[in-house]
């Protein structure tokens, strides 16, 4: 009975193995299974230590043309004299790559030195390949809303101000559609679903952005009569100028 009350419970292994783990990391990190404690020591006078290889020596680009040096450097998230982390530097690559896309450089590669980033020496190699302009846009599938009223929302467009050229966003198309599925839900739409889809031509220097929307015609209302009651009227809107009521019911408020 004694030994069943003095014995560790299962929490308290768990906490320990855990413990046991992190202190295995922390030695995998430092080197602590490597050359033993004596080897580890400072070295004697007059030889020179070795250069140690996990801190951020230098910061270099190539290949961008879009964005300086310095924009980029402030951007990665890497400074020098960080340690130099594997996960960290994939990042770094990530994030250029982020910049470019948000630019119009949907094609974009970065590539790094994964020796040299080992040495705490990073190194991006950057192929901007072409900015790509939207040539068109597409709205299909519309009944109720004209496409006019439509390209009037989203932000993808074939211009801007000043008559300047417009050039494709992933983000951007996102953002439209969530923005699409809002205008209609506040409309009162019922089951409606916005698509898009990307064709890239002109050797890939320009986009063909279309979105597809199904207004699947219902659209709800709420309204009040003269009897001061609340009403749930519902449309059929697949002739816009002769919408069809379907439904007409007032609704019950619980106290």
């Amino acid at each position: 009975m004694m030994e069943n009350m003095c014995a560790p419970s299962w929490k308290a292994r768990r906490i320990g193995l855990h413990a046991i783990v992190g202190y295995v990391l922390i030695l995998l990190s430092v080197g602590g299974f490597g050359p033993s404690m004596a080897e580890a020591q400072d070295p004697a006078p007059g030889t020179e230590a070795p250069a140690r290889t996990d801190i951020v020596r230098s910061i270099e680009f190539e290949g961008n043309a879009h964005f300086k040096d310095k924009v980029l450097g402030q951007r990665i998230g890497v400074e020098l004299g960080d340690q130099s982390d594997p996960f960290q530097v994939e990042g770094a690559r990530r994030t250029i790559v982020d910049l470019y896309k948000k630019k119009g450089y949907i094609f974009v590669q970065v590539a790094v030195d994964r020796d040299m980033a080992e040495k705490g020496q990073l190194f991006f190699t950057i192929t901007e390949g072409a900015r790509v302009r939207v040539k068109t846009v597409r709205i299909l599938g519309t009944k109720a809303i004209s496409s006019r009223n439509i390209k009037k929302v989203i932000k993808t467009k074939t211009r801007r101000m000043f008559a300047l050229a417009a050039y494709y966003s992933e983000d951007k198309v996102a953002e439209d559609v969530e923005t699409l599925r809002e205008f209609y839900y506040d409309r009162g739409y019922l089951g409606y679903a916005v698509e898009t889809a990307t064709e890239f031509v002109d050797n890939n220097q320009a986009a063909v952005v279309t979105f597809t929307i199904d207004e699947r015609p219902w659209q709800l209302s709420i309204t009040e009569q003269e009897d001061r009651a609340t009403y749930i009227v519902i449309y059929d809107t697949s002739n816009a100028e002769k919408p069809r009521l379907v439904m007409f019911n007032k609704m019950l408020l619980l106290e």
